[in-house]
């Protein structure tokens, strides 16, 4: 399995803190060094949470796909279109509500945002993925998380 990928087995007994010991401690991927088959394993999407770090390795972001495969999850994210739904990752790189696809802002954003690091961690249930990615949250405070 990819380094940046915390398999299930691997982290399901750890306790919060040894989790985000481990979490910090993991090799992370850029955004933009990311294949289609790294996010498959034993020939399915993945499921859980992940974290965005910035170029100094901290923690920015925690978000979760429980619903959706992680594809989909992170493809909503870089999506550039002014109405996409679920391009909050790069409206709050921007610090805006709205986007325009011709906006020099999130340009700009996008360009930063794909050179993030990126931890995924596995989980097999929405509970628990829910369940973590909360605790994560509070653990890790990310600047991307926190409400205006």
């Amino acid at each position: 399995m990819d380094n940046f990928i915390l398999l299930f087995d691997e982290i399901k007994d750890l306790a919060v803190e040894q989790l985000v010991t481990k979490i910090k401690e993991s090799n992370k991927i850029k955004v933009k060094d990311i294949r289609l088959i790294d996010l498959l394993h034993d020939r399915r999407s993945l499921l859980g949470v992940y974290i965005f770090f910035d170029e100094k390795d901290i923690p920015i972001y925690v978000g979760k796909s429980s619903s959706r495969s992680i594809l989909e999850r992170l493809a909503s994210h870089f999506d550039t279109r002014s109405n996409a739904f679920f391009n909050n990752f790069l409206r709050k790189i921007t610090e805006k509500d709205k986007l325009n696809i011709n906006d020099e802002n999130l340009k700009d954003a996008y360009a930063k945002a794909i050179n993030f690091n990126l931890v995924f961690l596995d989980y097999p249930s929405k509970e628990l993925i829910v369940s973590i990615e909360k605790q994560l949250i509070k653990a890790l405070n990310p600047i991307y998380n926190r409400r205006r």
